[in-house]
């Protein structure tokens, strides 16, 4: 039997450990662990067993707490002199208990057990600990199921080691990700890639996520530039809005897409009579790139206008040639709070269709290396993807 304090060292709940073996415990449904009820005082997402031993020991405020599954993964490093360990009652971390964590610590490193249902418990306390800000860890452990264990096997100081070597958010979940993959295989390392690109996408601190884009391109003999162009094409959506700055509307009255949004401001650059602009629009998009039927026959008639040199003595609305085409001009013509900077879009808008034109490119360099069935062939593929991925690369950190 466990008592259960609060952080004022009040006992709210007990908690029992059954003593029976496994099968007794199936045959007659015997959980192993079974707490008090909740009620006014307990409510077992409210409170973190041995917080209040944990503060006291460490003068309240800790630099890290270890949160771990089970009584005697706290007891056992607390009798062995670490006395900054708790447990969250063997229950998922829940917000309630995030907040109390980073109240007393300024970082989090959890440690549940290695089976599935640890797993999931841990990624779900990550998120928790992210979405409040708090930083957080988790402890590898090997050759022991649980600090308990490990701690009577190995010695206190191996297991304070252990704790000091605990990873980072990103990497464990990437870590996690990896054991789906077979890294020998080209096409599962594209796989693992994607999705590891996603994960570094959300790393807000570009020097946080260049240390593992280093890291994980040694560890998969992949270009560093390959990564970066992953982890770009995850964040490409955004860019439009972030850099471009279309317009202040109302954003439902907004239907477009943002592909239509940049082929507007394409619209919008050659409205201003200048012919270098025309000329590095003309270098770098075709016509054939533009996706609206609208757009395409405006930007057409646009360029044409440029060639034959009627930029600058002919008005812009004598291109229309249905009501559809003056209606969208007027629109762009007349849009407000336009960036002004306006090699700054063009740049972007540029660079934009740059790793579109690449990114697809390198999608049908993919679905044609499923379906091949020669090693001669995959090569020349491979070959070619990783030169699209080395441009891709180059091309995101221009």
């Amino acid at each position: 039997m466990f008592p259960i304090f609060d952080i004022r060292g009040k006992v709210v709940a007990f908690g029992g450990r059954c003593l029976e073996d496994s099968e007794v415990m199936k045959a007659q449904r015997i959980p192993k662990y079974i707490n008090s009820p909740e009620n006014l005082i307990y409510t077992k997402g409210r409170h973190l067993y041995a917080l209040n031993l944990a503060r006291k020991a460490n003068g309240g405020k800790m630099k890290r707490i270890l949160v771990v599954e089970g009584y005697m993964d706290v007891i056992s490093p607390h009798q062995a002199g670490i006395t900054n360990v708790v447990a969250s009652l063997g229950t998922a971390l829940t917000e309630n208990q995030g907040r109390l964590l980073r109240q007393y610590a300024d970082e989090i490193v959890l440690s549940y057990d290695s089976d599935e249902a640890g797993q999931t418990a841990i990624e779900r306390g990550l998120e928790v600990l992210h979405s409040l800000g708090v930083s957080a860890k988790v402890l590898q452990m090997s050759g022991a199921k649980d600090p308990d264990e490990y701690i009577l096997k190995y010695g206190p100081e191996r297991f304070n080691k252990l704790i000091d070597n605990s990873i980072s958010y990103a990497e464990y979940k990437i870590k996690r990700l990896e054991a789906n993959y077979n890294l020998n295989d080209t096409s599962e390392k594209i796989k693992f890639l994607t999705k590891m690109a996603e994960i570094l996408a959300k790393i807000d601190n570009n020097i946080e996520r260049d240390i593992y884009v280093n890291k994980f391109a040694n560890e998969l003999g992949v270009g560093k530039e390959a990564i970066l162009a992953e982890i770009e094409k995850k964040t490409l959506r955004n860019q439009n809005e972030n850099i471009l700055s279309v317009s202040k509307v109302d954003k439902k009255e907004v239907k477009e897409t943002q592909d239509m949004q940049t082929e507007n401001l394409i619209i919008y650059l050659l409205s201003k009579k200048d012919d270098n602009i025309y000329k590095a629009l003309k270098e770098n998009i075709m016509v054939s790139d533009i996706t609206g039927t609208v757009q395409k026959n405006l930007i057409s008639k646009l360029y044409d206008m440029y060639e034959t040199g009627q930029s600058n003595n002919k008005s812009i609305d004598s291109i229309c040639s249905s009501d559809e085409e003056f209606s969208l001009l007027t629109k762009i013509l007349m849009t407000e709070n336009i960036n002004e900077d306006y090699q700054k879009i063009l740049s972007e808008i540029i660079k934009n269709f740059k790793l579109k034109k690449l990114n697809n490119k390198k999608n049908e360099i993919i679905n044609k290396m499923k379906t091949i069935s020669t090693n001669d062939e995959r090569e020349l593929l491979e070959t070619e993807l990783k030169e699209v991925m080395n441009e891709l690369g180059q091309l995101m950190i221009r």
